[in-house]
């Protein structure tokens, strides 16, 4: 099967081998689909989609998988085959090098296995992907691991990377200086969306609240925009609403991405504001969140209830 590769800029991008590094080395996220596999996939007929070094594959077949199939679209595929043979699992781990998009099997599979869950939840095309994937290659009933993810959002305080634009935007001096905010590099990230790994959650200004559900099963589509309501656990500044995941192997493994969680390769996402506001405790924050298919496209909108 030859790839569908229409742009040549997001192949180089997912042979990136920092990026593999970073999955390989997750143990946390490892151990979940490995506890998944180990559940579902003895004698089972697998596809991994997005097989990348091919280590989800090797785990499905480790845990028992009749027959894998690893679908890989960028030159990782030939690579990830030797490590399959280097295993001694090529017996029952084929590595395909292709588009998930144009893949077929003349028999359908029992289970599906991905990692097409981006930090952004739906930037790596899983909604297109996984639908066609699910009509195309999975039998009826069959199961799709990771099945489903939650995004969970929250207000949040983060000072030393968000208020540095309000430094730039003031006069020094009698003098106006905010050209230099776009040189300031050690907080560029802060300008728009952008990947944090957090280690506690000194930072949440409330509890968080569910924002949407992507069930792989179903026919999803990208959610609309949705506003949940926040009470503010202390008095603070509001700088930003930080995302974290919920992710559902199955029913009994599930993998959390919310600061003050071992960490993992997902990391949370961090929306700033474009300008923040102090807050009180109890005081009501109504949060509109915009998802978009590319990450660094999703919005915010924060409105504060000043009657509380």
């Amino acid at each position: 099967m030859q790839p569908r590769l229409t742009d040549d800029s997001l192949v180089l991008h997912w042979e990136r081998m920092d990026f593999h590094r970073s999955y390989v080395a997750d143990v946390v996220r490892n151990d979940c689909y490995a506890a998944a596999l180990d559940r579902h996939a003895r004698g089972r007929t697998v596809v991994d989609v997005g097989s990348g070094t091919g280590i989800l594959a090797m785990l499905a077949a480790r845990a028992g998988a009749a027959a894998v199939t690893g679908i890989e679209w960028s030159s990782l595929a030939e690579t990830a085959a030797r490590a399959v043979a280097d295993n001694g699992l090529d017996d029952r781990v084929e590595i395909v090098r292709g588009d998930a998009r144009d893949f077929t099997r003349s028999q359908r599979a029992d289970l599906i296995v991905h990692d097409l869950i981006g930090s952004f939840v739906w930037d790596e095309n899983a909604l297109d992907v996984m639908r066609g994937m699910r009509d195309r290659v999975l039998v009826s009933g069959g199961r799709i691991i990771p099945g489903v993810v939650e995004l969970h959002i929250v207000p949040i305080t983060w000072p030393d990377r968000i208020r540095f634009r309000e430094f730039w935007a003031r006069p020094h001096a009698g003098l106006n200086l905010s050209a230099f905010l776009g040189r300031d590099r050690q907080f560029a990230p802060a300008d728009g969306p952008t990947v944090v790994h957090l280690g506690d959650d000194a930072c949440l200004l409330a509890e968080p609240s569910c924002a949407a559900i992507t069930d792989f099963a179903a026919d999803e589509t990208l959610p609309p925009a949705v506003t949940r309501h926040f009470t503010m656990a202390r008095s603070d500044h509001l700088d930003a609403v930080l995302g974290f995941l919920r992710i559902h192997f199955d029913d009994h493994v599930v993998l959390s991405t919310a600061p003050g969680q071992p960490a993992t390769s997902w990391g949370q996402v961090v929306v700033p504001l474009a300008q923040g506001m102090p807050v009180r405790r109890g005081q009501e924050v109504a949060v509109t969140f915009t998802p978009a298919l590319r990450g660094r496209a999703w919005t915010v909108d924060v409105t504060p209830n000043t009657n509380r």
